[in-house]
């Protein structure tokens, strides 16, 4: 993974000399994130963070651009009031990463004077784990005995590959309002014994942005 990581910023630093005859511009983002962990038997968008960062644009054709940003992100998962109230053991888990995601953007629809005002985006997002915490609750010293995040602390990935999907409103020019959702494709937890599980990130994204 970590060599993965390299050629992704190798690529981003040789970017400018690959497209040199483009158009390149840069924003700022800022916004908030419900995530979840599917696999630890919680459900529900519910653990909040804020995500904020840079982005840097270039225009590969009328309709599509390429996209590359550097954002800090907090995710994880947080337990409902009923598991909290019914299950024998239930988790809340933050997680802060530094985030890069690489982006096709394509300009879907346009206005009367020529904007386009709705864009769709996929792309892989590559992150690096800052830090994480675990906060558990047990009704039952026998739950202890079973699979726990909190004893998995020390196993989390530092590296994360994901999958992203999502769109952007351009009610202006410059400034956009934008939903996403990004999928883990490589597990939370490093796989050591065939008995721990393999728990995975999901989150929806929300943010706005303006382009500079």
């Amino acid at each position: 993974m970590a060599r993965f990581a390299c050629l992704l910023f190798l690529q981003m630093a040789l970017l400018p000399l690959t497209l040199c005859s483009q158009r390149f511009s840069a924003g700022a983002v800022l916004g908030i994130n419900a995530s979840q962990i599917d696999g630890d038997d919680q459900f529900g968008y519910r653990q909040f963070g804020i995500v904020g960062g840079l982005q840097g644009i270039a225009q590969l054709s009328n309709r599509l651009d390429f996209k590359l940003e550097l954002l800090y992100s907090q995710r994880g998962a947080r337990a409902g009031a009923n598991e909290k109230e019914k299950a024998d053991y239930f988790a809340n888990v933050r997680l802060q990463y530094v985030e890069t995601p690489f982006l096709l953007d394509y300009k879907l629809l346009e206005n009367w004077d020529g904007h386009y005002f709705l864009h769709l985006q996929s792309g892989v997002q590559y992150a690096r784990l800052l830090e994480s915490k675990v906060k558990e609750g047990f009704k039952k010293p026998s739950s202890e005995e079973a699979f726990t995040i909190g004893a998995q602390q020390d196993n989390f990935q530092r590296n994360e590959l994901s999958w992203v999907v999502g769109f952007s409103f351009y009610p202006f020019p410059k400034a956009h309002i934008s939903l996403r959702h990004v999928l883990g494709l490589t597990p939370l937890l490093q796989r050591q014994e065939p008995d721990i599980r393999q728990l995975r990130s999901y989150y929806l994204q929300l943010r706005v942005g303006y382009r500079l």
